[in-house]
């Protein structure tokens, strides 16, 4: 069939449909910060477009062959990389080590979500067409290689647009993924039909039909009506996890989620929250397991790490801060917080002011206006007054980003991140004397700290990185900058029917970092380009 110049194949047996919001639905091809932003183009362009390597399901999450079929280095800081000479982009030109190298330097240049400690290089070497090293500017410890999520671009289409790629409008959709783009894109649908694959994933289903739906409440009666067959991002909410209790066909698949929820207390304000007692009497007063019944009706777990606990690098602390009023209140009262106006509040004498904070939470963000009632009501127990302070979105991130200016006392926090990029997370962490950070919520000061993190971030051995991660997770639980509260969980609902083989992973069986639910791993063509003495890692 021929579509406006568009010679495909769509003759396809098992088609799965797949469901966005408008809001979430991309609208343009380009690459621009969509790519990285958005949830339907974050699950669209892995399935286009090959990386070096992919991260593979769970629970392993291994780093699995894509267009490398190996790597190697000796000191986490040159990295060579061996392609597999079959890929070819969906125009018929073969991929090369110059393409490879061509996509990560301009990358490099494009949008901050892709310059991540791996994008900072020295040198490159095109030692033939299938192969390349990479010297980086500084060692990338961890158990995985570099260039996680970069997309390798087709060079004969992008390189007379690489002064302003983001002005491409990339219509063509050219890859050397396992899917190619069936016919020009629209506002309400993408389509992808699989191709062939000589890298290390390969299409599940002939065919990939992506729709946007206005609005939350019409893509899941689309989903109950059987137009899709599984929401692409972000599952449904806990409010709603019985919806579709009596529709036949459909099942909820509950996995782990990314979104961890904590306090940041504002240790650059001048009030009795700079003092770790206080900080401890509101962690002891918290009763986690209350927020995840009634916020999360049950889909969330306590949390005692900014790692996941699924990781091989989570460390329980040997500190705790488990839900104990009384604690609460011994550690209040030897600390001299004493309720001297017998008005519920104790006060500090030494500031002459009242144990009273603001708790900063998105006025749009209902998950956090329930936990700050819950935790309202829990610190009042102790005598801790705790104010809401409810703003829109660019009030609240310009507070974070600034807490020494910032108009908070606490403020519930919450981020997702995934098995690659959690050693980069730790970086908000890095001690900040400056006005602006744009990263450290808590204005948290503590060298040592940083000296055991830039360790843990160049270090060529796991084994040290693992004890540089334990020992970071120790000091944060005693210095206490940040309240760890809860991990929630996604709700999933999808058709089990037509064979259908769902995939989960932390953050739903459909995300950026997850996209096997719609390609399986190509292991003829990974057992075919096995070279002894090369390995998957070193």
């Amino acid at each position: 069939m021929i579509l406006g110049g568009w010679s495909v194949n769509l003759v396809a047996q098992i088609n799965l449909h797949i469901g966005f919001t408008q809001e979430q639905f991309t609208n343009s091809l380009a690459l621009n910060q969509d790519w990285n932003s958005k949830e339907m183009t974050r699950v669209l362009w892995p399935l286009v477009y090959s990386q070096l390597w992919i991260l593979g399901p769970a629970p392993e999450y291994q780093a699995l062959p894509g267009l490398a079929m190996k790597w190697e280095t000796e000191d986490n800081r040159t990295w060579k990389f061996y392609l597999t000479p079959e890929a070819s982009f969906s125009d018929g030109y073969p991929v090369t080590a110059r393409d490879v190298v061509f996509s990560l330097e301009l990358l490099s240049k494009q949008d901050l979500a892709w310059k991540t400690r791996d994008m900072n290089f020295e040198s490159f070497e095109v030692i033939d067409d299938y192969t390349f090293k990479v010297t980086l500017m500084e060692a990338y410890s961890g158990s995985y290689p570099p260039f996680f999520r970069k997309p390798v671009l087709p060079r004969h289409i992008w390189e007379n647009h690489q002064n302003s790629p983001a002005d491409f409008p990339n219509s063509n959709l050219v890859g050397s993924g396992p899917y190619q783009l069936a016919e020009p894109a629209t506002g309400e649908m993408i389509r992808l039909i699989a191709r062939e694959n000589r890298t290390g994933i390969e299409a599940k289903y002939d065919a990939l039909i992506f729709l946007s739906f206005a609005n939350s409440q019409l893509m899941v009666s689309a989903l109950k009506q059987r137009i899709i067959d599984l929401l692409g991002h972000d599952g449904i909410d806990p409010l709603n996890a019985t919806a579709f209790d009596s529709v036949e066909g459909i099942k909820n698949i509950i996995t782990e989620g990314t979104e961890l929820h904590w306090l940041s207390f504002n240790l650059a304000k001048k009030t009795s929250i700079s003092n770790i007692d206080v900080r401890k009497a509101i962690m002891h007063s918290i009763n986690r397991k209350e927020i995840i019944a009634q916020v999360f009706r049950g889909y969330a777990r306590e949390i005692s790490s900014f790692i996941y606990a699924e990781l091989i690098n989570f460390y329980p602390t040997s500190i705790k801060y488990n839900y104990d009023p009384n604690e609460a209140i011994r550690i209040l009262d030897r600390a001299d917080y004493i309720d001297t106006n017998n008005n519920g509040i104790r006060n500090d004498r030494k500031l002459n002011q009242d144990l009273s904070f603001s708790l900063l939470v998105l006025n749009n963000n209902e998950s956090h206006i329930d936990m700050a009632n819950l935790i309202k009501k829990q610190a009042l127990k102790i005598g801790i007054q705790i104010n809401l302070m409810k703003v829109a979105p660019f009030i609240y991130y310009s507070f974070l980003t600034n807490p020494v200016g910032g108009g908070f006392d606490i403020a519930i926090n919450s981020q997702s991140h995934d098995p690659v990029s959690v050693n980069d997370f730790w970086n908000t962490m890095r001690s900040d004397e400056d006005l602006y950070n744009n990263f450290n919520s808590s204005h948290y000061i503590n060298y040592a700290f940083d000296r055991i993190l830039d360790k843990m971030l160049t270090t060529s051995s796991f084994l040290r990185q693992s004890k540089y991660l334990q020992l970071m997770q120790e000091i944060l639980a005693e210095d206490l900058p940040y309240g760890l509260l809860v991990r929630q969980y996604k709700i999933c609902p999808a058709r089990d029917e037509n064979g259908y083989n769902f995939v989960k992973a932390m953050g739903g069986i459909s995300s950026g970092i997850n996209i096997w639910s719609y390609v399986s791993e190509n292991t003829d063509v990974i057992q075919e380009n096995r070279v002894e003495g090369v390995g998957l890692s070193w």
